[in-house]
């Protein structure tokens, strides 16, 4: 009898193992940008240089994103991770990042994250003017 309990319990843990390694697991996804330069007479605080967005569509369960973004020609690049939260095509949450997320970034689950690579400055002063190059985004739970 007890030899029985042992094998069953050896196999209760061996099934339970995969389930809680796959729920830490990480998944990793990228995206080309370019950007685009706006410059109209209509709008003259529209200008400057935006990239046309990075979206990854969230999978279920997962909660957290770290972005790096990786230029080629400037060291560091100004974006903005965020999430339209209304589908009215603006971002309702937004998270400011030079050149990679210090830490993971919470986002809602079921809305898809976009990363815009911008111009401007980043919070240690250094200028940002981004060209063209690749968002790899790791979604966690």
């Amino acid at each position: 009898m007890r030899k029985t309990i042992n094998i069953v319990l050896a196999g209760a843990i061996l099934l339970a193992i995969p389930a809680v390694a796959g729920a830490s697991r990480a998944r990793s996804a990228s995206g080309e940008y370019n950007t685009v330069t706006l410059n109209t007479d209509e709008l003259p605080s529209a200008q400057g240089r935006f990239s046309n967005g990075v979206s990854f569509p969230l999978k279920p369960g997962e909660r957290f994103v770290s972005v790096v973004v990786t230029d080629e020609h400037a060291d560091k690049v100004l974006a903005v991770v965020g999430q339209d939260l209304d589908g009215d095509g603006v971002d309702d949450s937004e998270v400011e990042i030079c050149g990679s997320s210090m830490s993971p970034i919470k986002v809602k689950p079921g809305f898809d994250v976009t990363v815009w690579v911008q111009e401007g400055t980043c919070e240690d002063g250094a200028p940002s003017t981004p060209t063209f190059g690749t968002v790899e985004a790791t979604f966690t739970r």
